[in-house]
């Protein structure tokens, strides 16, 4: 199944491409189906591919591209997940908030903040004025055993303490990108030159944090550009999310499958608990509908779910060596907000979704 040349992030009209791989000579029925209705059901009957071009209604967020698939002797199902994209710009715009200088981007949909002048990380994301991040914004504070806390959505270092990267000079500013299938991403960079810290003098870390036009997703990674001078053995590279999925924390709950594919439920407000998932995190709060989902590569990175009677966050990274002289992306992760949660095999194509140098703006 190829949805959109393996692009999940689709206009309003698009090719789904179905080739049977196998040497059979009998009838294949292919039919292409939308979970939402989205789009009309195709049918084609042939030996080894098929090629449906779809026309769909765009008034959803998102949605699922089913594929039934029948022979004689056997049928099975294939689901691909499709994020719908607008046509109006992603807006952005340097203001002052709460007296501070703040940047923020806005699709239509979500909106984030940065205040690159007080910390590094994100500081805010809403879904049509909703608040999903918990932040320290507009200062710095203290949470559990973090002290200093940023919070929000930000990045943490083996052997690069919170408040030595503090420290450190740093500027914001918008930017646009395009990612290997050609969607063109804005939003905010936070960029961060290491002078200080005598371990990772010299290199140069840039925080991304991007929107597409009305898609109901954002995307964050980082950009290391590494130029300490030394060879960097097992580096830990993390970011540590804090969210707020509803106003009580007694109400939040983070759902995934856990190492032994087993379906979770951690519930926060009391004891703490930090698990390892194999699966997307999808956090919810009976105060709200909309669900947050955080989807990375779980082949390549740890993604870990935490709760407690402070916290909601998720932690997601891994153990690199670093070269110097080297230049690295972080595997991209994204946070997708809908209704429903939507499984892991149906994301599949969010791991062609990849960014480079070139593209850089």
């Amino acid at each position: 199944l190829r949805v959109n040349n393996h692009n999940p992030f689709v206009s309003d009209k698009f090719k789904v491409n179905v080739i049977e791989h196998q040497n059979n000579e009998k009838e294949i029925t292919f039919k292409v189906r939308s979970k939402k209705n989205a789009f009309k059901k195709s049918k084609s009957v042939n030996k080894k591919e098929a090629e449906f071009d779809i026309a769909c209604d765009t008034a959803h967020e998102n949605d699922v591209v089913i594929l039934d698939y029948e022979t004689d002797f056997y049928s099975l199902s294939k689901k691909s997940a499709i994020f719908f994209k607008g046509k109006d710009p992603v807006k952005t715009e340097e203001m002052t908030e709460q007296d501070k200088l703040v940047l923020k981007a806005h699709n239509g949909k979500i909106s984030i903040m940065a205040c690159p002048k007080t910390c590094f990380s994100l500081c805010s994301m809403k879904y049509k004025g909703s608040e999903w991040l918990d932040s320290s914004f507009p200062a710095i504070s203290n949470k559990a055993w973090w002290n200093p806390w940023t919070g929000g959505i930000n990045l943490f270092i083996t052997g690069l303490s919170t408040a030595s990267l503090l420290e450190e000079p740093r500027e914001g500013r918008f930017v646009t990108i395009k990612d290997t299938k050609g969607n063109k991403w804005d939003g905010i960079s936070i960029n961060i030159d290491i002078e200080k810290n005598e371990l990772y003098r010299g290199m140069k870390l840039h925080l991304y944090y991007l929107l597409l036009p009305s898609a109901p997703v954002m995307c964050c990674f980082t950009y290391i550009d590494q130029s300490s001078g030394r060879f960097l053995n097992d580096t830990g590279i993390y970011h540590e999310c804090f969210l707020k999925p509803g106003d009580d924390i007694g109400n939040s709950r983070v759902s995934f499958d856990n190492v032994h594919g087993e379906r979770i439920t951690l519930k926060a407000g009391s004891d703490q608990y930090f698990m390892n998932s194999t699966s997307p995190l999808m956090f919810s709060s009976s105060e709200r509908s909309m669900n947050l989902s955080i989807y990375t590569e779980t082949d390549i990175l740890r993604l870990e779910a935490g709760v407690g009677n402070k916290i909601v966050m998720a932690e997601i990274g891994c153990h690199r060596q670093i070269r110097n002289k080297e230049k690295l992306f972080t595997e991209p992760v994204f946070f997708i907000f809908s209704e429903e949660g939507i499984k892991k095999d149906e994301l599949e194509d969010l791991k062609s979704i990849r960014f480079d140098l070139g593209e850089l703006k």
